[in-house]
């Protein structure tokens, strides 16, 4: 029983008494108050971003993204780096073996965590402008495409009939007898078919709609979502077990994929490709953590396919940055996803990329000295991985870095214009991403306590602020709707918690009915209102 349970359970015992109001603990004066302790509140220590990590094309757009909203680097650059390597998807691959046929594809799952009103959705907008602008130019053309496809599917279906009636009059006189030598030419060309829409995105989609999307799309889509919670919550349903299933296969890039429906007959994807990105408050994420986690296990993996995930310190200070964009930097980051959108399977393999006859994307290696800083890496990783008394969830995500760490050095390689073999500079920045990805993964598994913490702390300016009075229950603090309030057992968790640390005395009353659930009422320590 932990310690939640016990004071509950403490909470209720012998309160099945008839008479309403018989408080069991009470306290009226400062002197018989025990002194408040400290609401815990350090997170586990992150390193900071440093813009070194990113390919050179790339740094100064974000630098001045982050600088113009005052907003930590973490933010863009995670959603920029997400959604290159959903551009590229299934176009190429890195084989990160000297020899072995293993392959990686550059789709990646990223995210980032920062309290209310740190400018999360800006952020992420601001850096996938390029990308919606990709989007916006490719439905342009669609259209163009589609009225093209309409003349010509008109002409093509006027010949056909055109010839229909020709070939039937020529069917007439060969029955009449009439030596009639008109030959009909039948050859109306291949059919007109109509455009497939090139897709990059979408928000919200059931899975089947996001199957047929990757049909038409097979290099890979990428899944955005401002509130990423939202989205773990709904695959977690017991009726969206298929659909998680599904998100699962897509984070490799390479798995085969078949739906077979009554309605819609079989569809079939060679390789689910599906990167994903979002945002999320701590207190969400943390609880959701907690839950997704909480048999010890470390869960299926989903929330581990995160390998692009961000939980970093607020800054305390900010400066009005009222100027434009840097017109240069952002130019040049924009050429990068127009290029990169652009590649096609021979842009690929002149770039120095190998295809052999058992290979269905296109590939590159590792330098002879990337390879040995991967090596001397992934060694150190395995050994980690096999030695160390980590976290079972902690664990589980670490070992997806052996996706995440080849994965950066191709998008640094291809962003930065690399040709044939994977440079050392491009390898060693997916190293150094690495290493400030594994604190931030630390944070977030260390962090299953910060939405009680959260809640505690939430509350307490509620007391201070002198919008709870003593004998307040926790169904008056819910039914507010406060912010980071509005969960019901996070707010019983932060009152356990206050009162485990003496800013709050607990009284149980019974009821009249017999066998009714007893109320729980709080009162504050004055000690603790300073």
């Amino acid at each position: 029983m932990n310690r939640h349970q016990m004071h509950r359970a403490g909470n209720r015992v012998g309160l099945d008494g008839p008479m309403r109001g018989s408080v069991v603990s009470e306290r009226t004066s400062r002197e018989q108050w025990p002194t408040p302790k400290s609401i815990p509140g350090d997170l586990p220590r992150v390193d900071a971003f440093a813009l070194d990590l990113l390919p050179d094309q790339l740094a100064p757009w974000i630098d001045d993204i982050a600088t113009r909203l005052q907003c930590p680097s973490d933010y863009p650059a995670i959603t920029a780096m997400t959604a290159l390597g959903a551009i590229l998807g299934r176009k190429i691959g890195i084989k990160p073996q000297m020899k072995t046929d293993w392959i990686e594809i550059p789709n990646l799952w990223g995210a980032f965590i920062g309290p209310p009103g740190m400018l999360k959705s800006p952020a992420m907008n601001e850096a996938l402008r390029p990308l919606h602008r990709l989007e916006a130019e490719a439905i342009r053309n669609h259209e163009i495409a589609q009225q093209a496809y309409a003349a010509g599917f008109d002409a093509f279906r006027l010949r056909k009939q055109v010839a229909t009636a020709l070939a039937k009059e020529e069917l007439k006189r060969t029955l009449k007898g009439d030596n009639h030598t008109g030959r009909i030419d039948l050859q109306l060309g291949e059919q007109p078919q109509p455009p497939t829409p090139v897709r990059y995105r979408t928000n919200d989609t059931s899975y089947e709609a996001l199957a047929e999307l990757i049909v038409s799309n097979p290099w890979g889509l990428l899944v955005e979502r401002d509130e990423l919670v939202s989205l773990l919550r709904h695959l977690d349903r017991n009726d969206q077990a298929v659909a998680r299933g599904f998100f699962l296969t897509g984070w490799s890039g390479t798995q085969p994929y078949t739906l077979d429906r009554i309605s819609r007959g079989t569809r079939h994807i060679e390789a689910v490709c599906i990167s994903v990105l979002g945002n999320s408050q701590p207190a969400p994420i943390a609880e959701y953590v907690k839950r997704a986690n909480g048999n010890a296990q470390g869960g299926d993996g989903l929330l581990q396919r995160f390998g692009l995930l961000a939980w970093p310190d607020a800054c305390p200070e900010w400066k009005d940055m009222d100027r434009p964009p840097h017109s240069r930097a952002r130019e040049q980051a924009w050429q990068v996803f127009e290029r990169l959108s652009k590649l096609d399977c021979r842009a690929v393999m002149a770039s120095g990329a190998r295809r052999g006859p058992s290979d269905s994307v296109p590939f590159v290696r590792l330098s002879a000295a990337a390879h040995d800083d991967f090596l001397n890496w992934r060694s150190d990783l395995e050994r980690r991985l096999r030695t160390d008394r980590m976290p079972a969830a902690l664990e589980a995500h670490l070992a997806k870095y052996r996706k995440l760490v080849p994965a950066l050095a191709l998008i640094n390689h291809l962003v930065d214009n690399g040709h044939d073999e994977i440079s050392q500079q491009a390898m060693r920045k997916a190293l150094a991403f690495s290493k400030y990805l594994e604190t931030h993964a630390r944070r977030l598994y260390g962090a299953t306590n910060e939405p009680e913490r959260a809640a505690a702390r939430a509350i307490q300016s509620k007391l201070r602020a002198g919008e709870l009075h003593d004998g307040f229950t926790a169904r008056e603090v819910h039914q507010h709707d406060w912010s980071g309030l509005t969960d019901r057992e996070q707010v019983q968790d932060g009152l356990d918690l206050l009162v485990e640390l003496h800013y709050l005395s607990a009284s149980s009353v019974s009821t009249f009915r017999r066998g009714g659930r007893p109320t729980t009422t709080y009162t504050a320590n004055p000690g603790g209102m300073a």
